[in-house]
């Protein structure tokens, strides 16, 4: 415990306030008191008690280091109905005061007492700010500590991992999933850390998720993960910097669960709205990457691939005049490529449950 370094006094200057002391430097518990004075001038007793309360709430000293809990104990005492009414003897007002539990907090106090700490030291001893500019030193360091600790370690192989594979069927992933799922009470998708890399590292997420997957694979599985994210604009961040895609894509697959891409619908992750006749191709290509990365051999071979992408950004627009919906084109585009999409339904107060039971009617169609 550091008490800190009076810097002066902070707070308006009041007109019943004609003097005021308050000696700088370092507060010490072992030499005198710290020096600290104000003459109130008022008209009477409870003016002047008045007058304390309204003091020793306006006028503070500035302090670096903790908060104290003095001026509220003094408000409390000049505040105090007994010692107003003069029953407060002077040798009992340590008796009577109402000292806080804790200071008041104020913005200061927070980034002092626990913004600062971090920005420094990190949450844990040696993770606080570099000096250097990103990648720094520590954290090339700290890539290749668990690169070296996750080579040295195998993912476990699931159902999933047989499917992909060609060794089990569809139905007999679910199954396992379902029953995982019941088991675990649940379970988790990640998109750490591309979804925060391609936010706070301007979409740097393409050179990390060959670790990511790794990390996915091995500690995630074993803490009940069932997926993990990959794709959105890892992919054309990654290619204008000079990556391919389609090895982006393929780095992030991973062997013992499924890889869920963000697809942008309509869009498939650009900002134009694309006809089928460029979607389906695409999806087409995609599929046959995915599909001789777990199986070289075959490829896609009439079988499903085992990529997962949400199907959203095209809303829940629905005509049902021309039985039209951009979503459950991109869906049945997918099937066809033999992907097992997974659309998904915006929330909106626009639409009612019964919107809702009407688009998974036609989901399961």
């Amino acid at each position: 415990y550091q008490a800190g370094d009076i810097l002066g006094m902070k707070g308006p200057r009041l007109d019943y306030v004609p003097a005021e002391l308050m000696a700088p430097g370092e507060i010490s518990f072992t030499s005198d008191p710290q020096l600290g004075k104000a003459v109130i001038t008022a008209a009477s007793w409870e003016e002047m008690c008045d007058r304390a309360a309204e003091y020793f709430t306006m006028r503070k000293p500035q302090v670096m280091g903790s908060s104290s809990t003095y001026a509220q104990t003094m408000y409390n005492l000049f505040t105090s109905p007994e010692f107003r009414a003069g029953k407060t003897a002077s040798n009992e007002t340590f008796k009577r005061l109402e000292i806080p539990a804790h200071p008041d907090r104020a913005i200061t106090n927070v980034l002092q007492d626990q913004v600062a700490p971090i920005l420094i030291k990190g949450y844990r001893p040696g993770e606080g700010i570099d000096k250097d500019r990103y990648p720094t030193e520590r954290v090339m360091d700290n890539m290749q500590s668990l690169h070296e600790d996750l080579a040295g370690q195998a993912a476990r192989t699931t159902t999933f991992t047989k499917f992909a594979r060609g060794e089990a069927s569809y139905e007999d992933y679910m199954k396992d999933l379902r029953t995982q799922l019941d088991k675990q009470g649940g379970g988790w998708v990640t998109v750490a850390p591309r979804d925060t890399a391609q936010q706070g590292n301007d979409s740097e997420s393409a050179a990390v998720t060959n670790i990511s997957r790794q990390n996915a694979e091995i500690w995630g599985e074993k803490a009940g993960l069932v997926g993990y994210e990959i794709g959105g604009a890892q992919y054309q961040a990654g290619l204008i910097r000079g990556f391919d895609p389609a090895m982006i894509l393929k780095l992030g697959l991973p062997y013992n669960m499924p890889a869920h891409s963000l697809q942008r619908s309509q869009y498939v992750n650009g900002l134009a709205e694309l006809p089928t006749s460029i979607r389906q191709p695409l999806f087409d290509a995609t599929a046959e990457v995915v599909a001789k990365h777990y199986r070289p051999e075959v490829g896609v071979g009439g079988k499903w691939v085992p990529w997962h992408p949400y199907n959203f950004h095209a809303g829940n627009y629905f005509e049902s005049a021309r039985n039209y919906s951009p979503q459950d084109e991109t869906t049945g585009e997918l099937l066809k490529a033999k992907c097992i999409p997974m659309p998904n339904w915006v929330f909106s107060p626009k639409f009612a449950l019964e919107h809702l039971k009407t688009w998974t009617g036609r989901q399961i169609d």
